[in-house]
């Protein structure tokens, strides 16, 4: 019964957005995908611990297992016959401290060492080996590299010193995966869920602005336009509004936004597609939902009904994240391989 009423849900999302007709022609499914398996098991801890649930079982420190490599194989290749065009993965970065099983690759200085470098260029070599039309790399980072590091708030300790050690990681990953990826086409998020909100502490606002801007414009600089800073749920995509305002002041205009959003309420999903479109219009740029529920129906309906309402909408792509159930404080509940 379990299998059926997932493949019902898989069918149902795909024939959702099917049925908009001529809007919803030019959208594509992606997923986002950083994790070789899921322990169903680690799922009790995530009341305490919600980021026990992916503790270990992250792809990208792990690719130099024969085993892991494998698996991620077979795995690319089943969601890309059943029908995802897209994914998107998480390179995060920390230094060697603590916990090691965070997924995130160890530097003091930014720099990839080989054996990462090597995984990086595997992995994403097997993607486009595997068929998939585009892949987006979002960059993100931890502890005092973080520009949202919160010890009593978002911010408040984070080091902005280590600006030239976070593009030193970004500039070294981002010229392997150019050589990897043949002729793919990449994006890159040069700051997961990194817009900042008006509501943040002046000096919080300040460094974010000083990052973005820096980062971004060196990235313009070397590597070209295909870069963004996703922006986490907010009412009417308040928060890429923001950010955009900070990115103008030092002269950046992208080419992409993106918004995420777990929502399930239609007026609540209407007004962020409506903001983050407004805001695509304006800047003639392409529009990007890179995290919503998995296998949701509801939220599905809702961006159909949209879409048929919005016939000349800039959305044209769709990334669901590994979690069916966003009331909880899991980061994740399901696992691969995915289906759309």
């Amino acid at each position: 019964m379990m299998v059926e009423r997932r493949n019902r849900a898989a069918a149902g999302a795909l024939a959702l957005l099917a049925s908009a007709g001529s809007a919803i022609a030019q959208v594509e499914i992606g997923m986002n995908y950083s994790w070789w398996r899921f322990d169903p098991q680690k799922l009790a801890e995530c009341q305490t611990r919600p980021g026990m649930v992916w503790q270990g079982d992250w792809i990208i420190d792990q690719y130099h297992r024969p085993d892991v490599r494998e698996t991620v194989q077979a795995q690319l290749h089943s969601m890309r016959v059943a029908g995802f065009t897209g994914l998107r993965t998480i390179f995060a970065y920390r230094r060697p401290i603590g916990n090691e099983l965070t997924g995130a690759l160890l530097s003091e200085t930014g720099d990839v060492s080989s054996r990462d470098a090597n995984n990086v260029r595997k992995f994403i070599a097997d993607i486009s080996a595997a068929g998939y039309a585009r892949l987006e790399i979002v960059y993100g980072f931890l502890d005092r590299n973080a520009i949202f590091c919160k010890q009593q708030e978002f911010g408040d300790c984070f080091d902005s010193s280590r600006t030239e050690e976070n593009w030193r990681f970004i500039s070294q990953i981002t010229e392997i995966a150019k050589e990897a990826a043949g002729l793919m086409p990449l994006r890159f998020d040069l700051a997961g869920e990194g817009c900042p909100a008006q509501n943040m502490r002046a000096e919080t606002i300040a460094n974010a602005g000083r990052y973005l801007s820096t980062i971004a414009g060196r990235f313009q600089a070397e590597f070209g336009p295909h870069q963004l800073v996703s922006c986490p749920d907010s009412p009417r995509s308040e928060r890429a509004a923001f950010l955009l305002q900070q990115l103008a002041q030092a002269g950046i205009s992208p080419e992409f936004i993106e918004i995420h959003s777990y929502r399930a309420d239609p007026s609540w999903i209407f007004g962020a597609l409506d903001g983050a479109n407004a805001l695509a219009r304006q800047l003639g740029a392409t529009l990007i939902l890179g995290e919503m529920p998995y296998h949701s129906p509801n939220p599905m309906h809702t961006i159909q009904m949209w879409l048929i309402a919005r016939p000349e909408s800039r959305l044209r792509e769709i990334y669901e994240w590994p979690l069916r159930d966003p009331s909880s404080r899991c980061g994740m509940d399901s696992g691969p391989p995915f289906t759309p």
